[in-house]
């Protein structure tokens, strides 16, 4: 049986992403929101909680324990500015853990239906190199009912480091749903799987719960 701990070090590292050594950079969580817009004025705060884990030729190790909060602001009908906080703690005590955070405009379509979101980030904490990406995400959201939609949002991961190349980025393939309850809540268990171009043998993959609520503006 391959030593899980030691091809989740050299994993990491082949993408320049994240290593215990480096830190380069982390961002292995889901999207936790649909491509309608809040509206002019109006917002949306959302807590949730992923783990996150490694795979690969056919085994599999947890990582992180990702919590983070994110909240969007009506800037127009269709545009709002998103801001995102996450704290990854390690599963097995390597360290203190790290910190990610990202702010960014998403810009939505009339119907709801289509999103584009381009957030831009980086992490800190203590031993974390306070190194900068960006992760270009398509929303697509398509109503299931009255209540129910299924949000699906693949996006590139890239390093905006000097000696970091396009070739270098992570391809993610997030997916989840949306459940309107009560008055302006909405239930968000949404999953994962994030490919190293560079190397398609293993993944990253993510299941997580988030818990949104709408804030309308009064008029």
């Amino acid at each position: 049986m391959k030593n899980l701990k030691r091809v989740l070090v050299v994993f990491l590292a082949v993408g320049s992403l994240l290593s215990i050594s480096t830190n380069s950079l982390a961002q292995f969580s889901s999207n936790f929101q649909g491509a309608r817009s809040v509206g002019k004025g109006n917002a949306e705060m959302t807590a949730f909680y992923s783990n996150v884990g490694v795979a690969y030729d056919g085994e599999s190790n947890k990582i992180f324990n990702n919590f983070g909060f994110q909240s969007g602001l009506g800037l127009s009908n269709l545009t709002e500015l998103r801001v995102r906080y996450d704290r990854f703690n390690f599963n097995e005590g390597k360290g203190d853990g790290i910190n990610g955070l990202t702010i960014g405009p998403k810009f939505s379509s009339e119907s709801g239906k289509f999103a584009f979101y381009l957030p831009v980030g980086f992490n800190f904490g203590d031993g974390a190199d306070k190194n900068w990406m960006t992760d270009p995400t398509l929303i697509f959201s398509l109503p299931l009912g009255e209540k129910v939609t299924l949000n699906l949002s693949p996006s590139y991961m890239i390093s905006l480091e000097e000696g970091s190349g396009i070739d270098d980025g992570l391809l993610k393939l997030n997916f989840g749903f949306g459940i309107n309850f009560g008055d302006g809540w909405v239930i968000r268990p949404e999953g994962g799987l994030h490919y190293l171009v560079s190397d398609f043998d293993g993944n990253f993959y993510n299941f997580g719960l988030g818990l949104s609520r709408k804030l309308i503006k009064k008029e």
